[in-house]
């Protein structure tokens, strides 16, 4: 079977040779082009045949790495907690630094800052604010006819299939 670019293909140039030819198309042209949707259905059928399996491994894909970054956030709320517990029993025993078998144990002091979770309440020179594009306005205020800067509305084809 022929590809779907040599499908298109052949299809302009049936096309083509029946908008040259002056008068109704001939049988063989008919035919032709009636092969050519026969062989595109086909082919359309074997596309979505692979995009509906590619879709089943995405879907497959995509709860293995759920599976497995569940069991990774349970690794790592284990070592959080062993760590912790670790350190909670060197604090309360007093312990700068010791050796156990291989390993060596230390605590360090270090800081940090704590700050309010409503950052609104800190004055303006301690703040960072981020900034986007707000798509949803800028979309609304083009349909209206109001220019904005290096933005355009891009309409664009999308495949639907069920």
């Amino acid at each position: 079977m022929n590809t779907l670019y040599d499908i298109d293909a052949d299809f302009l140039a049936a096309v083509a040779a029946i908008t040259e030819r002056v008068g109704e198309p001939t049988v063989e042209q008919i035919e032709a082009l009636e092969l050519n949707a026969e062989n595109w259905q086909e082919k359309a059928r074997n596309y979505l045949r692979v995009i509906s399996d590619l879709k089943h491994y995405e879907d497959a894909c995509t709860a293995e790495i759920a599976r497995i970054s569940a069991k990774k956030d349970a690794a790592e709320s284990r070592r959080e907690y062993l760590h912790g517990r670790l350190l909670q029993s060197m604090t309360a025993r007093g312990m700068g630094k010791t050796e156990v078998g291989t390993w060596t144990l230390s605590l360090r002091e270090s800081e940090s800052v704590d700050v309010p979770d409503d950052a609104e309440m800190l004055p303006a020179e301690y703040r960072r604010v981020k900034v986007y594009a707000d798509k949803r306005a800028i979309g609304e205020a083009l349909k209206n006819g109001i220019a904005v800067d290096g933005c355009s509305i891009v309409k664009k084809q999308n495949l639907i299939y069920k």
